[in-house]
């Protein structure tokens, strides 16, 4: 847990990421065009690390918009992972979803290297 005093708040970036590869996590089906995944609360093998994950993500993320809400976002692991907001007592899941490399960002295929003119 905490570098300072394990077991306790604030976690380190290290220790999200353990948790993010210790949780279980499942493909979100209802989203097909915004693939992503979900960890639920109740299937948390520790729901107490679970609900220092969810604040760990509200303190240090960083706010961005979607789909005309306000989501925190944090960046670990290649991943990006964000809540639904609500207080910490009804929070039932964490999200999270890939990254885009950066070749995939910055570079297109070697294949085609510009658009074909029609």
């Amino acid at each position: 847990m905490s570098a300072k005093k394990p077991g306790e708040w604030p976690l380190t970036h290290q220790e999200f990421e353990e948790w993010a590869a210790s949780s279980p996590w499942q493909d979100a089906v209802t989203k097909p065009m915004n693939p992503h995944q979900y960890s639920l609360k109740r299937r948390s093998p520790d729901p107490r690390m679970f609900e220092m994950a969810v604040l760990h993500i509200r303190e240090f993320g960083s706010q961005e918009y979607f789909g005309g809400s306000e989501y925190s976002y944090y960046e670990a692991a290649g991943r990006k992972s964000w809540t639904m907001m609500n207080p910490l007592e009804w929070t039932i899941l964490v999200n999270r979803k890939e990254l885009p490399s950066e070749r995939a960002e910055h570079e297109r295929p070697d294949d085609e290297p510009f658009p074909r003119r029609q």
